[in-house]
């Protein structure tokens, strides 16, 4: 009995390991360009850090993720979202852009609804959770996330869920979407009762096309950098350490020696990448 509660506990203490990386999409706004050139360079030496996932992170994520994909065809059945809807049977889209209920013609069963996927020319991306039809043709933006109740007395919304949701409002109401978005917010549904939520609206203050456009240009300074190797000239996205405190970065951009420890990860990956391409 001792050896089969040793392997129950073994798996209860198992860490999932995944490399920690980096990209110019929603969740990983706000967008720093110190993390994205770090990241590259990583990649091409092969050094990526790791990140550590316990069993409880991972239940949480799938946990989340389960809701999400809960809500949404329920909302898909009533009627009440906009976005694309995919055939589990026959394995295919079919339709895009419209407001559910939709069934497959082919086998007549009801489609699961699939959130649309923006993208913007300087490569951001990203999955919108819902746009909830107003009845006049505009939409509100929804994007949704999962808490525990205890925190709905003191609820704040972090900048970069601000951030995320922002990006997506930008996209959408520009070519080629170009959508009426009249109201965005997060919406928060407590994971340990589903049937607590709270709506928090945000202001147009927070939904700013400057700010988007600021991420842009930074991603395009990356770019350029990683051209012309002047990655120590970039800035990152934090004031101080606790801006971030899960970036694998963060004590390599406050150290002293930060500008030579990333012109050497880029002398590196330069020095390993063999061909006649740069790091873009």
């Amino acid at each position: 009995m001792k050896e089969l509660e040793d392997t129950i506990q073994s798996a209860l203490d198992f860490k999932y390991l995944e490399p920690a990386v980096y990209s110019f999409r929603g969740s990983s706004l706000p967008y720093c360009s110190v993390r994205d050139v770090l990241t590259e360079c990583r990649k091409v030496s092969e050094t990526l850090p790791n990140r550590e996932i316990t069993l409880k992170n991972r239940f949480i994520m799938d946990q989340g993720s389960l809701i999400h994909e809960l809500v949404q065809n329920i909302l898909g059945s009533q009627g009440r979202i906009f976005g694309n809807w995919f055939c589990k049977t026959c394995r295919l889209t079919v339709a895009t852009h419209r407001t559910g209920p939709v069934h497959c013609d082919k086998c007549k069963t009801q489609a699961r609804y699939e959130e649309i996927r923006v993208q913007h020319p300087s490569g951001f991306s990203g999955s919108v959770d819902a746009l909830i039809p107003t009845g006049n043709g505009q939409f509100f933006l929804a994007d949704l996330k999962t808490t525990d109740k205890s925190k709905f007395s003191k609820m704040e919304v972090p900048l970069s869920y601000k951030a995320q949701v922002n990006a997506y409002r930008y996209c959408l109401t520009h070519a080629p979407y170009n959508l009426p978005i009249v109201g965005c917010a997060i919406v928060y549904i407590a994971r340990d009762d589903i049937f607590k939520y709270k709506v928090m609206p945000l202001s147009d203050e927070d939904m700013s096309d400057e700010t988007f456009e600021g991420y842009v240009r930074s991603k395009q300074e990356s770019e350029t950098a990683l051209v012309t190797g002047e990655v120590s000239k970039l800035r990152g996205s934090c004031k101080d350490r606790s801006d971030s405190p899960y970036c694998p970065y963060g004590a390599l951009c406050f150290s002293p020696m930060r500008d030579k420890i990333l012109d050497d990860e880029y002398a590196k990956a330069m020095k390993i990448d063999k061909t006649d391409k740069t790091l873009v």
